[in-house]
């Protein structure tokens, strides 16, 4: 009986873009191929293959701390700061004359090789923060077309599931006074006595390049005059 040979880890470069990361496989052909499919559109050719024995320990789980893929030479971009962690990170910044990463060390780094990657659990911290924030404010924002769309229709019933255009969504950055401002909001919707053929009803907020920042009701193209019937009869 042939025995199965142990997973390995092997690092696969994208040689255009010098994107890549570390594969688990048990040949370096298959390592190659799956990083092929991931980093250059399955163009075999355009990307290395080798053998990286240091991170083998991780192949049961499949999870590097990013800490050490940054010691080994691997670098990211920090998802709170944008900032690129690399092991001179600390000295580059030093020599530019900002200290504000002065001390810094690869061990300082949050994150795995697949997940968000934070220089520092600080950086985490704020971008955590800041992060629940926007959600607080888009959801206050949800909240307020909600009761916007059952003041207008109060039968309405809200929806949340997969598909194009039926989860409520809003999106919100600070304003130069540091106050929250939303961008864009999306409240789906359907009516019991209106039969839409083509998807959900929703109450939309994209401001336009021309300056128009009125919520309006959009559906779909072809149920466009049958709702606009149905508000009509509405109004009567």
């Amino acid at each position: 009986m042939e025995i199965e040979k142990p997973l390995r880890a092997y690092s696969v470069i994208e040689e255009f873009e010098h994107t890549g990361g570390i594969i688990f496989a048990r040949h370096n052909v298959t390592a190659r191929r799956i990083g092929a499919n991931e980093y250059a559109d399955g163009d075999f050719r355009a990307v290395t293959c080798k053998r990286t024995p240091w991170a083998d320990k991780y192949a049961e789980t499949g999870i590097i701390p990013a800490s050490e893929m940054v010691h080994a030479g691997w670098y990211f971009e920090c998802c709170g700061c944008g900032v690129t962690i690399e092991e001179v990170l600390s000295y580059r910044w030093e020599d530019e004359g900002d200290l504000t990463y002065r001390g810094w060390a690869p061990g300082d780094v949050i994150g795995t090789q697949h997940s968000q990657i934070f220089h520092s659990q600080e950086c985490k911290y704020r971008y955590d923060t800041e992060t629940a924030a926007r959600n607080r404010a888009c959801e206050k924002a949800i909240g307020r077309f909600q009761r916007v769309i059952l003041r207008r229709f109060p039968n309405a019933q809200f929806i949340d599931n997969e598909g194009y255009r039926c989860k409520p969504y809003a999106w919100a950055n600070r304003n130069k006074s540091g106050h929250w401002r939303i961008e864009q909001c999306c409240v789906p919707f359907t009516l019991p006595d209106f039969d839409a053929q083509h998807g959900p009803i929703s109450l939309d907020y994209y401001p336009s390049s021309d300056g128009d920042r009125k919520p309006r009701y959009t559906c779909a193209g072809g149920d466009k005059e049958a709702f606009e019937a149905y508000c009509r009869a509405c109004s009567l």
